[in-house]
């Protein structure tokens, strides 16, 4: 790797998995560079997930379902 390539993936943030509401690293610890189409340079690396992280968040427990609006909708106006 050359001194530039080592100080731009110095210079680049390294986002793991969303899982749970919960951003974590990949099981693996592995990881792969997103490119910025424009100019090919790396603008991240993200969480390569394998199995064991999918398994995790298929177990994850699913956010609660809002109940809807307890208020009527308001009147349609008369031009229509």
């Amino acid at each position: 790797m050359s001194e530039a390539q080592a100080s731009a993936k110095a210079n680049v943030e390294t986002w793991g998995a969303l899982i749970n509401g919960v951003f974590r690293p990949a099981a693996s610890g592995k990881t792969f560079p997103t490119f910025n189409p424009g100019n090919g340079e790396v603008i991240a690396y993200l969480a390569e997930c394998d199995e064991e992280d999918i398994d995790a968040a298929v177990r994850a427990p699913s956010p609660p379902i809002r109940p809807g609006r307890k208020r009527p909708a308001p009147p349609a106006p008369s031009c229509l």
